[in-house]
């Protein structure tokens, strides 16, 4: 699930309007309202860390990242498992938060299309 989507969910699901989260967070419900839209689509992680703290969830919970996740240097095009992913701009951010949501079989038929479309092999 998009963090749009999980901030919604998450705040109907504790009975919350957008104006109680906006008074919880001290984010305008403006914003609240443009991020549940998705009108705003890279939210600061100060504002997502007091939305997850103001819906009693972890930080990691809310936006569904994994460690693995987290800005490093990478040695080339391709990395190992375990080795942490370079996040060079949104695009890639996007990608990986996408990819992320997906379950295992969709992940996997992702990444065969993936490879299908740019010609490394499977």
């Amino acid at each position: 699930m998009l963090v749009n989507k999980k901030i919604s969910a998450l705040r109907q699901e504790k009975g919350m309007s957008m104006t109680d989260l906006a008074r919880a967070t001290g984010i305008t419900q403006t914003s609240i309202s443009r991020y549940e839209s998705g009108k705003i689509k890279k939210i600061e992680e100060d504002k997502l860390a007091r939305i997850a703290d103001a819906l009693g969830v972890s930080l990691e919970e809310l936006t569904g990242k994994d460690p693995v996740y987290e800005r490093s240097t990478v040695r080339g095009p391709y990395t190992k498992r375990g080795e942490k992913i370079s996040v060079q701009d949104e695009y890639d951010e996007d990608l990986l938060f996408t990819f992320h949501q997906l379950s295992d079989e969709k992940k996997l038929a992702t990444l065969n299309l993936f490879h299908t479309i740019v010609g490394f092999p499977s």
